[in-house]
């Protein structure tokens, strides 16, 4: 009876082993994770302190690199990288061929530990922002509160207002001339546009905008005076205002001359006439004021600076309350290229060739000495406890143009780092933020804001 019960339970057992491995689940295979790019970024380095420029990678895993290449520029680099961030992070550097203006582009390849690729491009910008502006900037200016840039173009002949911390705001005007210059004339807030001086017409003209609506409410034509050949042809060349809207506006000719400058007195509506000084001094009396040129108002417009012609070691300065000359003496006697008032203090960089260095209130005792023969544009820092700091392009050796922030009080240069010999026009605001500048070609420039902090980094 026990065998027959026996043989009668094996197809039960059989059956409940088959039951019980239909309820096992095999588990699911892996979930892959591709490979993904979190962000991206970089920091400018300081070639003062031996601090290359770096560029950073966070990927959402732990990768390995194939190849990183720049695929944006005709130059040679010497690509190097490292791995941080238990490998999701990549650091690469070594860029050699980056210039402040411009952007680089590169191409990756990496892979991870299943073997899975993946390649993508990644840009990035040496700078903080491209001023949305058509046409070759030929000057511009910012407005006192640091809210706005207005800008003059040609091709086309524009005028245009652009926000500095409203990104959106941009307005514009159209000129039918060529425009080489904007002033802002503090006494009366209107545009005093020059025409372009070369090549074209009506260039013995000044037009005095309204800055809000855009319409040439007046236009100045520079009248020949007992001084000038009445055979020349007058061009209009620069022009600065005091704040009292006394002003100097200096001309040249068309045929072969020295330039000479001119007072334009907007508070007597706009009359143009020789100043007592010049005429003493091409009569052979008192000092050679008729030699200068490039007048550049202080900062608070109650002084305007001139150089002398020649690129000689001295100035003058107009002085806009008495109206009187007298003569501003370099401190050293090399020859001067040029001069930058300070915006916020009663001082003046002075750059000449193997000097540079501050005169004015409290003014430091160092200098500097680099070859400014190919160099023509600084200006002060104004970021708080920023004190005798210059923004400075300057050129090392023969070929490699830089831009310096140099420290006047303690004779020191705080960072470098390249640009091109196309950056130019370096402007400041006065409340620290930024800096602006031109880079491009005379024929196919832009204008770039640069955030001042990307060159404090590594101080």
């Amino acid at each position: 009876m026990v065998k027959y019960i026996f043989i009668l339970m094996i197809p039960l057992f059989f059956l409940s082993c088959k039951k019980n491995g239909a309820d096992i689940i095999p588990p699911p295979p892996p979930v892959y994770t591709p490979i993904k790019l979190n962000s991206s970024s970089f920091t400018i380095g300081n070639l003062a302190k031996g601090i290359l420029d770096t560029f950073q990678l966070n990927f959402n895993k732990r990768v390995d690199v194939n190849h990183i290449i720049l695929i944006s520029n005709y130059c040679l680099p010497d690509l190097r990288y490292s791995l941080s961030n238990n490998g999701t992070t990549i650091k690469f550097y070594n860029l050699l061929c980056a210039r402040l203006g411009n952007d680089y582009q590169f191409e990756f390849l990496v892979h991870d530990q299943d073997g899975k690729t993946f390649k993508d491009t990644v840009a990035f910008s040496y700078y903080s922002r491209k001023l949305p502006i058509e046409g070759v900037i030929m000057n511009y200016v910012v407005t006192n509160d640091n809210n706005y840039c207005w800008v003059v173009t040609s091709a086309p002949n524009q005028i245009y207002c652009i926000g500095l911390e409203d990104t959106n705001y941009i307005r514009k005007y159209s000129l039918n001339f060529k425009p080489a210059k904007i002033v802002i004339n503090p006494y009366n807030q209107k545009f005093y546009i020059l025409n372009y001086p070369f090549y074209t017409t009506d260039i013995d003209k000044v037009y005095i905008m309204n800055p809000a609506n855009g319409i040439i409410e007046k236009t100045i034509a520079i009248p020949h005076d007992q001084y000038d050949n009445p055979l020349h042809h007058l061009a209009v060349y620069d022009l600065d205002f005091g704040y009292n809207g006394y002003g100097v506006v200096v001309t040249g000719k068309v045929e072969y001359g020295n330039t000479r400058w001119r007072i334009l007195d907007s508070r007597f509506n706009d009359t143009i006439y020789a100043h007592p000084d010049w005429i003493s001094s091409i009569n052979g009396g008192g000092l050679p004021f008729s030699l200068v040129y490039g007048p550049k108002a202080n900062y608070n417009k109650t002084k305007i600076y001139m150089n002398r012609e020649y690129s000689l070691g001295r100035g003058a300065v107009l002085d806009c309350d008495n109206q009187r000359m007298t003569e501003l003496n370099y401190p050293s006697s090399n020859p001067n290229h040029y001069t930058v008032p300070s915006k916020k203090e009663d001082k003046l960089f002075v750059a000449s060739y193997l000097y540079q260095g501050i005169i004015g209130t409290n003014s430091p005792s160092y200098n500097s000495q680099f070859d400014n023969r190919y160099s023509n544009t600084a200006d002060f820092s104004y970021r708080p406890n920023d004190q005798n700091i210059i923004y400075y392009r300057g050129r090392e050796f023969s070929t490699d143009y830089e831009f310096m922030v140099l420290d006047y009080n303690n004779g020191n240069v705080l960072m470098r780092t390249n640009v091109s010999s196309e950056f130019e026009k370096i402007n400041a605001t006065t409340n620290g933020r930024y800096v602006l500048a031109l880079v491009g070609n005379p024929g196919n420039n832009n204008l770039f804001v640069f955030n001042t902090d990307i060159f404090y980094r590594y101080l």
